[in-house]
């Protein structure tokens, strides 16, 4: 993320050339809670550095459901490649950096 805030690259909004410009970043950090018996802390979910350089729509409704408690996220499915594991993993950073998310 650090080389699109910096400008050395700017990633395609779609490519489609037909595509209409991408929206500006959504600056929403969301916080998901871990229950705490797990130990571990709670995610940081930042939109932020997901939309500088995704459209909302290859997550959305796809993935995630756009609507608050629509989306029952447990480790068990990120490691079956369900939720953030459909990029992490494979095109982001590994599933197992669990501080990268796991954040608060």
């Amino acid at each position: 993320m650090s080389g699109i805030r910096q400008g050395i690259f700017k990633p395609f909004d779609s490519t489609d050339p037909e595509a209409r410009p991408a929206l500006p970043p959504y600056d929403l950090d969301m916080v998901l809670p871990v229950k705490k018996e797990f130990g571990i802390p709670q995610v940081i979910f930042p939109h932020s550095s997901h939309t500088m350089w995704l459209d909302c729509r290859n997550c959305h409704p796809t993935i995630f459901a756009p609507k608050r408690g629509a989306n029952p996220i447990t480790m068990h499915g990120v490691l079956e490649g369900q939720y953030c594991a459909k990029c992490h993993g494979l095109v982001a950073f590994r599933l197992y950096d669990c501080f990268r998310c796991h954040s608060k």
